[in-house]
């Protein structure tokens, strides 16, 4: 997964339609972990890719993002999914459980967040929340 790992957000959710919309033409192993292929691109042009599973920044594509760059294209990753299937559920799975992780981070630092305003507002006296008080009602007026 190493080389969906290195594609922009773009370039992997674009390379995974392409993989679904059967845009590989062919594709062959060169040697281990290195296969080339061509695929359809947009405007129906036929790119040649070359990815290396083990080091995919030596992967190339002369498509016009990434000919002549060390990127991870859309081609590159319909390619990778084409030639190992399985990487996609891989990848949303992770990506599912990236989520999950993340929002319950989320909740966790709303939680302290909430407790901290719990605790400074205990500790103002009844002339401090008056004042705070009065100052976000006239914040309010004008916003």
């Amino acid at each position: 997964m190493k080389l969906l790992n290195l594609a922009s957000n773009n370039s992997f959710w674009r390379g995974i339609d392409y993989h679904h919309e059967k845009r590989i033409i062919s594709w062959n192993e060169l040697e281990e972990n290195c296969y080339q292929g061509k695929v359809k691109g947009s405007g129906g042009a036929v790119y040649y890719v070359m990815i290396d599973t083990e080091h995919p920044r030596k992967s190339v594509c002369n498509c016009p993002f990434a000919e002549g760059r060390r990127v991870v294209c859309k081609h590159m990753v319909a390619l990778d999914l084409g030639i190992f299937p399985k990487k996609e559920q891989q990848m949303m799975d992770y990506i599912e459980e990236q989520n999950h992780m993340y929002e319950i981070e989320y909740e966790q630092e709303m939680q302290e967040r909430e407790e901290e305003i719990r605790e400074y507002v205990m500790r103002l006296s009844k002339e401090e929340l008056r004042q705070l008080l009065i100052q976000r009602m006239i914040d309010d007026l004008y916003e």
